[in-house]
């Protein structure tokens, strides 16, 4: 997301005066997003994840439980398709 004109580290705005020839560069900060844990008809609650875009963060455990299901997160193998009818 664009953050702005600067003039080396002073931000410059509209209401600036700029004394002639100068360089401005331009300043860029990574979008900022939530990510949020769907309980899908189970229980619990998760706190949501703070990201900044571009920026890898590891997954927290599942606090999910739903009764007559077992295995919440990601699975150690891929499913079969028998196994996805429990």
């Amino acid at each position: 997301m664009f953050d702005g004109w600067y003039l080396g580290e002073t931000p410059v705005t509209d209401a600036d005066t700029v004394p002639g020839d100068v360089t401005l560069s331009a300043r860029w900060k990574p979008w900022a997003y939530t990510v949020i844990f769907d309980v899908n008809r189970g229980e619990g609650s998760m706190d949501g994840l703070e990201c900044l875009y571009g920026t890898a963060y590891p997954l927290p455990e599942c606090a999910f439980t739903r009764t007559g299901y077992g295995g919440f997160g990601p699975a150690a193998e891929p499913l079969t398709p028998s196994a996805r009818k429990r």
